[in-house]
């Protein structure tokens, strides 16, 4: 646990330096990084808010998971204030004013394309997602404040994601690039669950409610991660079919200079591959959960990089400030997480030898 910690903080502080520095792929790096930890602690707040509303097996046994989860978002805004010091590495929109007064479209947003006035609305983000947060952990009213809980947490991220990520490409906008990211978040979390989850976790000693448990958590798994594919393709198709310069060059940058790669990846690894989930036998094979979810995360990250990486590389290419950020920003965050799930696990060691 302490070594994790400390090859966090180690790896985390030379990402700093490097924004610090201005070196070259640093930036972009660490925001690609941020962006894919930041998916696990939101994706569980939203879970956890619809499972209030709609109860069932599937979310009780997955609880003790999206709470560790939950513990690492204060991590997010503390992780994003060395971004905040040099945001016009960040966002072209700050780099060149004559460029947006000469371009009408960019004009239009001056007033919103702000520095402080992007580090304010950041700030609302993050304290409100905290105190959402902060209230999930004590649901005294239980369906009726994860209502509204969870349509504040939706409106909140359709206007974060826009920020922090649409805003990388200014002159491209799309209605549900909102969606897409929260389907994205909700399916990270939700293949955490798959990946670390074992009989400990499961209150349930019959086999058969095992069996039962793990078809239901392989479908609605397979339900998210098909409403994700179906609003990137309907993104895709409309833009495409529309073919206006503004919104199709968004595509048209992650589909040349070997971005092209990572798509088809992409298609393969988040669209082809979990039609798996409609066997039986695969649902209930614990290991092939696990091992289909590793590879699901693997997937979402290239994702997470193939959306944010191009607005600033102009071919595919992969850094080591891309491997640096991760694993230091991942480390921290695992460490939180298995710190939190430390306590569930000792104690569910000492229940198991009197099943």
């Amino acid at each position: 646990m302490k070594l994790i910690l400390l090859a966090g903080l180690f790896l985390s502080v030379i990402s700093i330096g490097g924004i610090y520095y201005q070196i070259p792929n640093a930036t972009d790096a660490y925001l690609s990084a941020w962006a894919f930890w930041l998916q696990f602690p939101l994706g569980a707040l939203g879970i956890t808010l619809l499972h209030e509303l709609t109860g069932g097996n599937w979310g009780l046994a997955a609880k003790p998971i999206f709470k560790a989860m939950m513990k690492c978002l204060w991590l997010a805004p503390l992780l994003f204030v060395p971004l905040v010091f040099k945001l016009p590495q960040v966002f072209p929109w700050l780099q060149d004013s004559l460029s947006i007064n000469q371009n009408q479209t960019l004009k239009f947003k001056e007033v919103f394309y702000h520095g402080s006035f992007f580090t304010l609305r950041s700030s609302i983000y993050f304290i409100l997602f905290l105190f959402i947060n902060w209230r999930t952990k004590s649901l005294t009213r239980g369906p009726y404040m994860a209502a509204w809980g969870l349509c504040f947490y939706i409106i909140i991220m359709s206007f974060a994601s826009i920020d922090w990520f649409m805003s990388r490409d200014p002159e491209w906008y799309s209605t549900v690039y909102s969606l897409i990211w929260i389907m994205a978040q909700v399916s990270s979390a939700f293949a955490v669950v798959l990946l670390v989850k074992f009989p400990g976790f499961i209150q349930l000693p019959q086999k058969e409610n095992i069996d039962q448990l793990n078809r239901d958590q392989g479908t609605i798994f397979f339900v998210f991660l098909m409403t994700w594919a179906y609003l990137s393709f309907m993104q895709f198709l409309i833009v495409w079919s529309g073919n206006l310069p503004k919104e199709v060059n968004w595509y048209l940058v992650r589909l040349n200079a070997g971005w092209e790669i990572l798509a088809l990846s992409i298609i393969f690894g988040l669209l082809v591959l979990p039609f798996l989930l409609l066997n039986r036998k695969f649902k209930t094979n614990p290991r092939a959960l696990a091992l289909f979810s590793l590879v699901v995360l693997v997937f979402r990250y290239l994702d997470v990089s193939w959306i944010i990486l191009p607005a600033s590389r102009k071919h595919l290419q992969f850094s080591l400030w891309d491997l640096v950020s991760f694993i230091g920003i991942g480390n921290l965050s695992l460490w939180i997480f298995l710190k939190q799930l430390r306590p569930i696990l000792l104690s569910n060691n000492k229940k198991s030898p009197s099943r």
